[in-house]
């Protein structure tokens, strides 16, 4: 799982997840290529790739443990 910041400034952005404890790497998209890219919407969004980098799901909004869990065990079968 990786974040991804497209959006904030750096240091906002690091404020928000070390109060929340973030427990995965996140990176700065500065150009905001990723969001195009991938079609972002709106925050919170979560998108599950495949290895080959293919789009498996995505799932706008805030995401359950249990929606999180059925998307990763349907990625790795």
């Amino acid at each position: 799982m990786i974040g991804v910041n497209f959006q904030d400034e750096l240091e906002d952005a690091e404020e928000f997840l070390d109060r929340f404890g973030k427990s995965y790497p996140s990176v700065r998209d500065n150009r905001g290529s990723v969001g195009i890219e991938w079609g972002v919407f709106g925050v919170p969004e979560t998108y599950f790739i495949r290895a080959d980098g293919t789009l498996s799901y995505r799932h706008n909004g805030e995401i359950s443990a249990e929606s999180l869990e059925t998307q990763i065990r349907a990625i790795l079968e």
